[in-house]
């Protein structure tokens, strides 16, 4: 019997994610680069962590990524580059290892004070993946102009 429409929309759905997630860990590769190959200035820096402190909550959040270590914002500016790409890698991984079932598990989000509710597991890697485009967009533009003034 040929799949029905509805497995199909499911099947793209998934498609997609996956396709996206790649595109997420091809970008920060590069962003990461340009960052290595540049001195990291204060202001930049300062804002480099904030934006890391954003994502890896939000990646922790489902669980993708055992708790990396938080930080005060005075460790090397390599130390962060290399465990923003390890944080990349395990949540691509973490995205491919999932099936469609596991894909549509309502999950439960919670840091404490902050977030606390239940969500379909896809549309919560969904919104880690559009949270990770806006800081891509971001560090894009800081490394252009570190002095430019954004909003998280």
């Amino acid at each position: 019997m040929p799949p029905t429409t509805n497995t199909n929309i499911r099947t793209n759905k998934y498609q997609y994610l996956q396709e996206s997630v790649h595109y997420h860990v091809q970008c920060s590769r590069k962003i990461i680069q340009n960052l290595k190959t540049e001195s990291i200035d204060p202001v930049l820096k300062d804002k480099l962590c904030q934006i890391w402190q954003i994502e890896s909550a939000w990646f922790a959040c489902i669980r993708c990524v055992p708790d990396l270590h938080r930080h005060d914002g005075q460790f090397l500016s390599e130390e962060i580059l290399n465990n923003w790409t390890q944080l990349s890698n395990q949540f691509s991984a973490y995205v491919w290892s999932l099936n469609e079932t596991r894909m549509n598990e309502v999950v439960h989000v919670y840091i404490p004070g902050i977030l606390d509710f239940y969500m379909p597991r896809f549309n919560l890697i969904q919104i880690c993946i559009d949270h990770s485009k806006i800081h891509h967009e971001q560090l894009s533009k800081l490394l252009v102009n570190p002095e430019s003034d954004f909003k998280f």
